[in-house]
């Protein structure tokens, strides 16, 4: 069953009652708090992406070192908050640091700091009435960058570092941010705050934004497992990495069958940690299965582009997870752990690198196993944090899903893409070779269409305007 996330956002409100002057003008802004209601949250409550404890963190640098990031999708003020909250987040994780009050200078946050009229687009900043609603307006696009898509990322690419995390609470974001002008440009200055509550069962003393930095010592031993499975594996193939992991969980852990009985939500800190702890009386659901399957991979370094993402949706009309493998760009598979362990219907391997018999990627796949027929559908925030590219999948007899349009795969031995190569062109994918070193000024320009590019690691070199009006693109560089 699904529980809903509720967000907490603290709003602003601009007074617009300042009088018109010409000299030094500082507006500080009050705060309101308002609370989205669950149905608003609908999806956003599918991204709970699991939560383990500090020590299964502890081999992974960052989350930038993960190998699937929603992250990469944000720009601007949303990338850098982004940035911003995942260093500290690791810091709380590990241990080294107690505060989930998060706090960053407006300085840190934004592209810059100080805006012109000609910036921001309007004619006046101030009128007879004070500020002008056209600045208002434009300076009030520039503070709000959209938290929500920022904590979205996070549930998304974090199914570790977050495990202390109380989503039930919300996140509160809180922008207590003062402007100042000369009627000319307008200054933003204060700082942005960012409160992640603290779970009952982790919080120091009670209190709602301490952590408890001595927790863990279970998770020591399930790190401690996990790393102990990688390096069983290590210089094996891709493919037998990937069934052999998948294995290994299904050896290790049960599923919870109580739970089909009971409201079990997303976001059950221990589902990673119990499916490598040795105690075969923690048994898990979708979520264990599928978080624990992720993090091996994650850990692993393939020979290959392969990587591993953790999607939502419905298996036949029921809230799921299961993992998504991608092999190569365009070249993915199915992998629905929990349902190829024992006395399943996938058993031992029929939904594991599982192509599909019918369906695309929009209204969902369908798989036969055994005269069933199962679908798989995802959810709308999995289908907009995501490009088509890395959700679609394989089908049977190497079927490419229909739904995927306009795919430009380039030869390969071509080196270089040229200036003005693939100007203007009708495409939304773009796959370039391994080898291929540059790409030439203007290369893409004005391919409106075009959302994802695969950049193999042999790339070294991007012209600053090779993707010149693509508004919407994702560069997706291999491992």
């Amino acid at each position: 069953m699904k529980r809903f996330l509720l967000f907490s956002v603290i709003a602003v409100m601009l007074f617009m009652n300042q009088p018109a002057r010409t000299e030094n003008v500082t507006l500080t802004i009050p705060v309101l708090q308002k609370t989205y209601s669950a149905e608003q949250l609908e999806d956003s409550s599918q991204l709970a992406a699991g939560f383990i404890s500090k020590t299964m963190a502890a081999g992974m640098d960052s989350f930038e070192s993960n190998k699937a990031s929603a992250g990469k999708h944000l720009s601007g003020p949303a990338r850098n908050m982004y940035s911003l909250i995942t260093a500290d987040i690791l810091s709380v994780a590990n241990g080294k640091n107690s505060s989930t009050k998060l706090v960053y200078s407006a300085e840190e946050v934004y592209e810059k700091t100080t805006y012109t009229k000609e910036e921001l687009g309007v004619n006046e900043i101030f009128d007879n009435s004070g500020y002008t609603q056209e600045a208002i307006d434009a300076i009030h696009g520039i503070i709000y960058f959209g938290m929500d898509s920022v904590v979205s990322a996070l549930l998304l690419d974090c199914p570790y570092e977050l495990y202390w995390f109380d989503k039930t609470k919300g996140v509160g974001v809180g922008y207590p941010i003062s402007f100042n002008s000369d009627g000319e440009s307008i200054s933003i200055d204060g700082s942005v705050t960012v409160g992640f509550p603290v779970a009952s069962e982790y919080a120091k003393d009670g209190q709602t934004y301490v952590f408890d930095t001595s927790y863990g010592i279970n998770a020591q031993a399930a790190s401690e497992n996990a790393r102990e499975i990688v390096s069983q594996f290590a210089g094996q193939a891709d493919e037998s990495i990937l069934r052999g992991y998948a294995n290994k969980i299904c050896e290790r852990v049960s599923y919870n069958y109580d739970a089909l009985n009971e409201e079990v939500p997303y976001g059950n800190p221990w589902q990673l940690i119990w499916v490598f702890d040795d105690d075969p009386d923690t048994k898990v659901v979708c979520e264990g299965y599928a978080k624990a399957y992720q993090y091996l991979c994650d850990l692993t370094d393939f020979s290959g582009n392969t990587r591993v993402i953790t999607v939502s949706g419905d298996m036949d009309g029921e809230a799921h997870l299961w993992n998504v493998i991608m092999l190569n760009p365009g070249e993915n598979y199915l992998a629905d752990i929990t349902n190829i362990d024992l006395f399943t219907i996938g058993y031992p391997d029929h939904l594991l690198l599982a192509e599909y018999d019918s369906g695309n990627y929009k209204d969902g796949y369908c798989f036969i196993v055994s005269d069933e027929t199962i679908k798989y559908e995802y959810d709308e925030q999995i289908l907009s944090q995501y490009t088509p590219m890395e959700l679609v999948l394989t089908g049977k007899d190497g079927v490419r899903d229909p739904e995927l349009k306009d795919i430009l795969i380039l030869p390969a031995g071509l080196e270089a893409i040229e200036q003005e190569a693939f100007a203007g062109a009708s495409c939304e994918s773009v796959i370039l070779p391994d080898g291929c070193r540059s790409i030439g000024e203007k290369a893409f320009a004005g391919c409106t269409k075009l959302r994802y590019v695969w950049v193999p690691k042999s790339v070294t070199s991007i012209a600053e305007d090779a993707f010149l009006g693509c508004t919407d693109v994702f560069l997706d560089y291999g491992d």
